[in-house]
């Protein structure tokens, strides 16, 4: 009599699970034991997956599952066992369709501890469903333990994994870890020689609006290195300007109770505060501002404005006749000193419009002398300064801000509605499948899976986009000070301005005026204060 040919499955959702007490080890010896009390049967193959989450994961995307799928098909076994049902899978909506496929290819599923997994009538279908769902379950409770204890701890200002960023340590604390009590949890604290360089980007890219390439380059012409004892590139310059754990608010990854990947951010801890609120808030501002600004010219995103130059309105000028960003370059001319023959360079700046030899759009000038017009403009702007009514625009900017914030609400209460929708069709279409596993439905299982999918999908995509809108209110609501704001980036300006150098001056210009256009008889300077409160 010939043997039945055996397959055995063992999964763990997590690699740490190998040495544990349910364990793959566990697994093995106890299916074999199961396979051996049946003479008429051999085990001819063990298929491993190890951190692989029977609930998370789909089952196309399980390797060793769609072997077994396969080899089901080209009959290559008989017998699949696996140490519990919940090894098989963890999706109600999904694992009794692989139990349902199997049987459909003469392959029994035998589970050691609950004996064979019946797929033969309406009756099995609803219990196969019933076990699945409860399976689905007890992973749901998991993550939620799992989840709100990462909670606690990121509140609690604990250390809990990921990449340690450039600027902090780690030190251990005398507190037990509470899943390994091996090990204690531990902090981050500030590094200071690493945090002085943290401050210096910042600096950098608020007060001089360097971009992240002119950072990069300046830390390493003077020698810095990171964490890594290696060079400043844009794309670390880029992180270390973008995470807020530099003002003292750390931000960490979660699954939320949808099943989809967040982020959220600690409460404010002072012991991981390097930069302050303030100033790590102006440099996302200025890099927001030059991404914006390209963004609207319709041109490939650089990161820096082109301020290395030597004149004031480098980037915020354009031409009149074309519309079109004036570009800044310069000509020269060499004088010879009678009395020693000592050679002096006279260097004299410009903007010049690239198109203005262009016959469609006619020109009648097009290049300026730098230094003419910086000046006109700069006695514009310091007489516009002297001349501000500070109530009044504190008004315009507190009006302008609560329009701003009701057309987000609106969009997001619009969005929000989209989703109720979704999740309700969500769950009518889970209560319809044991109706069809048992036939009372007029939709196959298939059918409602496949929808279900969709629907599943439709909501994340709804639900990242309203994480995004909601992001868009936060920062566009105007907090009790940012009135204050206003006074305070005026307050003084005129004499900050005189005394600073050409880089600082250009960034306090740009906050003032959004551009400047020009033609041969004419110059247009377009104060733009207000949105820059607002949006």
């Amino acid at each position: 009599m010939d043997k039945k040919r055996v397959w055995a499955l063992y999964r763990v959702s997590d690699k740490s699970q190998v040495h544990a007490d349910e364990d793959i080890p566990m697994q093995r010896e106890a299916c074999r034991r199961f396979v051996a009390i049946h003479p008429d049967w051999t085990l001819e193959n063990e298929l491993y997956e190890k951190g692989v989450s029977g609930w998370k994961k789909k089952s196309d995307d399980r390797d060793e599952l769609v072997r077994i799928k396969n080899a089901a098909v080209e009959n290559k076994f008989d017998i699949l066992v696996i140490f519990m049902s919940d090894r098989l899978g963890r999706k109600k909506d999904e694992t009794p369709f692989i139990l349902e496929f199997l049987k459909t290819n003469n392959v029994d599923v035998y589970s050691v501890k609950e004996g064979l997994l019946k797929s033969e009538d309406h009756v099995d279908a609803l219990i196969n469903y019933i076990r699945f769902w409860q399976a689905e379950g007890e992973s749901l409770k998991t993550s939620v333990r799992v989840r709100e204890e990462m909670y606690r701890l990121n509140l609690l200002g604990y250390y809990v994994g990921g990449n340690m960023p450039f600027g902090y340590e780690l030190i251990q604390t005398d507190k037990m870890h509470p899943k390994n009590k091996d090990k204690f949890l531990k902090k981050q604290v500030i590094k200071e020689n690493d945090a002085r360089v943290v401050k210096l980007m910042f600096e950098l890219s608020a007060y001089r609006n360097y971009g992240r390439h002119r950072i990069a380059a300046y830390l390493n012409e003077r020698g810095y290195v990171n964490h890594y004892g290696k060079k400043f590139t844009d794309k670390f310059v880029n992180r270390v300007l973008t995470n807020p754990i530099y003002k003292g608010r750390k931000r960490y990854s979660f699954t939320n109770e949808d099943g989809i990947r967040d982020t959220a951010l600690q409460d404010y801890n002072p012991e991981l505060d390097i930069v302050g609120e303030e100033l790590f808030d102006l440099s996302m501002k200025r890099i927001g501002e030059r991404k914006e600004k390209l963004k609207n010219e319709n041109e490939q995103y650089h990161d820096g404005t082109p301020n290395a130059s030597k004149v004031l309105l480098s980037g915020l000028i354009v031409c009149g006749y074309c519309g079109k960003k004036m570009k800044t370059d310069y000509s020269y001319k060499d004088y010879k000193r009678k009395s020693d023959g000592k050679i002096t360079r006279m260097i004299t700046y410009r903007y010049r419009c690239a198109n203005g030899k262009n016959n469609v759009v006619p020109h009648e000038k097009q290049q300026v002398g730098a230094k003419t017009i910086d000046q006109m403009v700069e006695e514009y702007v310091i007489e516009f300064i002297q001349k501000i009514d500070l109530d009044a625009l504190k008004e315009k900017v507190l009006s302008g801000k609560a329009e701003r914030t009701e057309q987000l609400q609106e969009e997001i209460d619009a969005l929000s509605k989209k989703i109720d929708k979704k999740k309700r069709e969500q769950l009518k279409l889970t209560e319809e499948i044991p109706k069809a596993l048992m036939g009372e439905s007029s939709f196959s299982p298939d059918v409602l899976s496949s929808a279900l999918e969709q629907v599943k999908s439709d909501i994340e995509i709804l639900s990242n986009s309203l994480e995004k809108m909601n992001h868009r209110l936060m920062e566009s609501q105007l907090k009790t000070e940012e009135a204050e704001n206003v006074e305070r980036m005026l307050d003084g300006w005129i004499d900050r301005y005189k005394n600073a150098d050409l880089d600082v001056k250009k960034v306090m210009v740009s906050d003032i005026i959004n551009k400047v256009t020009w033609t041969k008889d004419s110059i247009d300077v377009d104060i733009n204060l207000i949105s820059r409160f607002i949006n």
